[in-house]
């Protein structure tokens, strides 16, 4: 499982932050969001993992809010309106518009997972209450989903990597070199757009299944199911340990009474995934509207000039 803890020594600019006015509240609740952010560590459980994700998410959404009162301190206005050079500001901009499609995308595909969860998971139900619909069209159906949806992951990363191709070539610091107060907000947001990258990449490898070992193969996992009764360890996400249980009812030849099993078992697995992935949801939408906040506050101080 990859981690979204960052490593100064390959990410680069991502050192000690000198702030100015450190007695200020607002500096002090910099630098700790960003310690706490530095010091998460990646778990070999997935579950643990998971929790990791949403602690980070919402780490970096208090991260920009305290970011957008940083912008708004009377010195950072002050270096922000008489610098001569703008072009740098136009490159945070952009860049933060870069990340702010990475996050509103990536919570629109995890809303509509949990819509295909949904319709899912209604599916079942009526179908291990008595029903005697076939159940094998909808697994199919949100099967296919779930391929798209990784597909989907899988491209957010490719674009994610040209977001770090700009960052590892840019030449922020030159252009603000002969301010010190500024200097050090250019590192803030820096060090924020490097942790931001590594924790969306984390969501985005997390939900793409890439976490799954290539050498477990989707038909051993199956059987494993099968004869544990559910459990089959704790390297698997929720989403790849729901696709599994989905799986067993498409390949069953099971009695009657084993097929309401893996019914129950999918259906568990199912409200975890939904469980999880709603988590998540809302810890992007709080963090999407401080990443809005953050942007605002730095184009309200350029337009009052």
């Amino acid at each position: 499982m990859a981690g979204f803890f960052l490593r100064p020594s390959t990410r680069g600019h991502a050192r000690s932050i000198s702030l100015p006015a450190r007695s200020h509240p607002t500096t002090i609740k910099i630098e700790e969001e960003l310690n706490k952010l530095r010091n998460l560590e990646v778990s070999s459980s997935a579950s643990l993992e998971a929790n990791k994700l949403s602690i980070s998410i919402s780490g970096l959404a208090e991260l920009y809010k305290s970011i957008g009162d940083l912008l708004k301190l009377p010195q950072t206005q002050k270096g922000l309106t008489k610098h001569e050079d703008s072009s740098w500001v136009d490159e945070l901009l952009e860049e933060s518009v870069s990340f702010l499609d990475v996050c509103e995308h990536t919570r629109e595909s995890l809303f509509l997972l949990r819509v295909s969860i949904g319709k899912l998971q209604s599916s079942l139900r009526r179908r291990n209450n008595g029903g005697e619909a076939d159940i094998d069209d909808d697994v199919t159906k949100y099967i296919s989903f779930v391929k798209n949806f990784k597909r989907e992951m899988s491209k957010s990363l490719v674009s994610l990597k040209h977001i770090d191709n700009k960052l590892s070539e840019s030449l922020l610091f030159n252009k603000v070199n002969n301010d010190q107060h500024l200097v050090a907000v250019v590192r803030v947001l820096r060090e924020t757009s490097l942790i931001c990258s590594n924790v969306f990449r984390s969501i985005l490898v997390y939900f793409s299944g890439t976490a799954l070992q290539p050498k477990a193969s989707k038909w051993s996992l199956v059987f494993k199911i099968v004869h544990n009764k559910g459990h089959v360890g704790d390297d698997l996400n929720d989403l790849e340990d729901a696709e599994i249980a989905l799986n067993c009812l498409i390949v069953r030849k099971l009695s009657r009474e084993g097929t309401g099993m893996m019914i129950q078992l999918a259906c568990k697995k199912l409200l975890a995934l939904d469980t999880r992935t709603e988590e998540i949801e809302k810890d992007l939408e709080c963090l999407f509207r401080q990443m809005i906040h953050a942007r605002v506050s730095l184009l309200n101080i350029l337009s009052d000039h």
